[in-house]
């Protein structure tokens, strides 16, 4: 840590020298309570700011001191650079390869747990830009974030607007000067790995919030509305609304606030984050475990989630693996050989049939086994693809059964 600084009670300015970011700012807003409880851990609310922002934004441009004064939250606001890209650059930018992702998603809890008491729980909100890195994360990391809350959110990085395909990512373009994750065009699918569409099979079980303005004036809105933001606000609730048809396509709960009028600035987000706080504190109060049972799908070589950990190789290209769990059976789609962990749920030194092998569980109470993948990876062409995800092939079926 390079830098403290109190503002007030509450509010605490920091520089952080972070590894993979270097020294990147950060506001947190602690419990009124915190100095006089030295021995709890609290929860963290994480708000992201939106594109040419910062990490102050929502302490300036809204009422979110007001609306914690009461709450027992740490808010934590991080910063992402001005494209707020909210990701792990695969290519170099002008200011090197950051990684935003890891800071916010690992590095960052772990500060906080060290030196402000944190403990595990956590929610997540962000404004435009900021929504698509909150959705992101979730989707990501659903074991990490009890809830979510996205607010006029780009939730969906694929879909296009008035001047071609790939304008959703040109904002990145225009003020990091480069593409983070890559050409959209030559490497759609890791574009689709971060996409809140594209994941929205992940997000079962976790709350969500999402609300959008339709880009016209409201009783909001201020007397020098820019024309460029009111198309801005009508592109994200195309984006919202897609978002949550495919989740209602798959059966998983989302709670909406299309409130028609309004448009992409902070009167509209204030009032929003006061509507979200509801679920979103009821996300940390409720008891939580591992599902039984879940789906999530990665285009990433190696991923964990719910204490499981998959590694991919020899893929003959990059490529989304699909993983679904019920109990101890195992479906995967992918392409290339995916060696699977389980968690430490199993007797040491005890006999498992998996597939056509017997494995021995480790010491630590895990299983290790590799599948041979189908080869049925969801794949996409050079060139325009509609949005959503890919129908593949059947699934190979692991099971883990106990040996006589």
């Amino acid at each position: 840590m390079l830098e403290q600084r109190r503002l007030d009670d509450r509010l605490i300015e920091l520089v952080i020298d972070a590894p993979g970011v270097g020294r990147t700012p950060l506001r947190l807003l602690l419990p009124a309570g915190f100095d006089a409880d030295p021995g709890r851990r609290w929860p963290v609310l994480y708000l992201l700011h939106g594109g040419d922002g910062d990490f102050t934004d929502w302490t300036d441009g809204s009422q979110v001191k007001e609306m914690t004064s009461a709450l027992d939250v740490i808010v934590a606001m991080p910063d992402s650079g001005s494209g707020a890209t909210y990701v792990d650059w695969a290519y170099d930018g002008p200011n090197g390869r950051p990684q935003y992702e890891t800071w916010i998603t690992e590095l960052l809890p772990d500060l906080l747990k060290r030196e402000f008491r944190a403990d595990d729980r956590a929610v997540i909100a962000g404004l435009s830009a900021g929504g698509f890195g909150a959705m992101s994360y979730a989707a990501r990391h659903p074991d990490r974030y009890r809830a979510v809350a996205t607010f006029s959110g780009n939730l969906d990085t694929r879909d296009g607007d008035r001047i071609g395909p790939w304008l959703s990512a040109v904002p990145t373009l225009a003020l990091d000067r480069a593409f983070p994750l890559g050409d959209p065009l030559t490497q759609e699918v890791r574009w689709r790995g971060h996409n809140p569409l594209d994941l929205v099979p992940n997000l079962a079980g976790v709350g969500m919030f999402v609300s959008n303005g339709n880009g016209q004036i409201g009783e909001l809105s201020g007397p020098l509305e820019f024309t460029d933001f009111l198309w801005l606000e009508s592109s994200t609730e195309r984006r919202s609304r897609a978002f949550v048809a495919r989740a209602a396509e798959l059966g998983i709960a989302v709670t909406t606030d299309f409130y028609g009028n309004g448009t992409h600035s902070f009167p509209w987000w204030n009032r929003e984050l006061g509507r979200a706080m509801p679920m979103l504190m009821a996300a940390l109060d409720r008891e939580r475990s591992a599902p039984d049972s879940f789906t999530y799908r990665s285009v990433e070589p190696r991923f964990s989630v719910w204490d499981w950990t998959f590694e991919v190789s020899d893929r003959a290209d990059l490529a989304f693996t699909d993983v679904t769990i019920d109990g101890d059976e195992l479906s995967v789609s992918g392409n290339g050989t995916l060696r699977v962990t389980t968690p430490p749920n199993f007797v040491a030194g005890a006999g498992y049939q998996v597939a056509s092998e017997v494995v021995t569980v480790g010491a630590d109470g895990r299983i290790t086994f590799v599948v041979d993948l189908p080869d049925n990876a969801e794949s996409y062409s050079f060139g325009v693809d509609l949005p959503g995800p890919r129908l593949t092939g059947p699934a190979a079926r692991v099971d883990i059964l106990a040996v006589a």
